[in-house]
């Protein structure tokens, strides 16, 4: 399979900065829960394995409302 045999869509892209505790993983989350197929990149797996636990969470409180 070669680069050219992947379907590129250009849209917009995010990148945030803040301090701790500023709300960035809360933003993300809320952006994501929106997309049908979003794509979230970060330098480390903690970080990722954090806004998939945020998304179940924000989910599970979805339905049982």
């Amino acid at each position: 399979m070669d680069i050219k045999d992947y379907n590129v869509e250009i849209g917009n892209g995010y990148i945030f900065i803040g301090q701790a505790g500023s709300g960035k993983t809360t933003k993300l989350c809320n952006m994501v829960k929106n997309e049908e197929n979003p794509l979230v990149l970060s330098f480390t797996n903690k970080a990722i394995e954090n806004v998939k636990s945020r998304l179940i969470k924000m989910e599970s409180k979805k339905r049982s409302c």
